[in-house]
Order: C-alpha cells, then structure tokens, then sequence
C-alpha cells in the first residue's frame, strides 16, 4: 500500500469550489439503478416458482441476480463518487 501526503486543509489552492459543488450535486442526484435489478430477481424467483420451475432455477435466478445486483451496486457507488485532487503548495522555509 503506497503512503498518501497530507497537508493542512487551510493550504490547499482553491481551484474553482462552484465547479465542484455542481458536479458532487449532479452526482448526489444520480439514480441508484441496484434496487431495481434487486426488485427484478426478486420478481424473476417468484415467476419461477409461480410457473413450477424447478428448484435448481430458481436458485440459478436468485444467485444471478444476487451477483448482479452486487455488480450493479459496485457500479452506482463509483458512479456517484467525486474525487477531490488537490495540489500541495511548495513549502516556505
């Protein structure tokens, strides 16, 4: 794991702050799109067993879409992610 610098917030340059409350706001107002992939295995094991589908189906759909929404959920949260970069100021001595 590679160590991080830190510096004081007080020194960090600020660079444009209306830029970057309008893209953390249009991140915030994002849809999350894992409830509904949720919502759909859900609803594909209940059909399964509403059609008599055999067990191994309806635990081959629910493990799928499990999987998937697990996939999904990784993917939302890095969609609503804002990564702040910031340069450190050259040390006075």
């Amino acid at each position: 794991m590679h160590a991080i610098e830190s510096v004081e917030t007080i020194s960090i340059e600020d660079s444009s702050s209306a830029d970057l409350v309008a893209e953390m706001n249009a991140k915030r107002k994002r849809i999350r799109f894992w409830p509904l992939v949720l919502l759909g295995t859900g609803g594909l094991c209940i059909a399964a067993a509403q059609l008599n589908a055999p067990r191994w189906v309806m635990i081959a759909a629910g493990a799928i879409g499990l999987a998937a929404t697990l996939a999904v959920a990784i993917w939302d949260q890095l969609r609503k992610t804002t990564v702040l970069m910031y340069r450190r100021p050259p040390v006075v001595e």
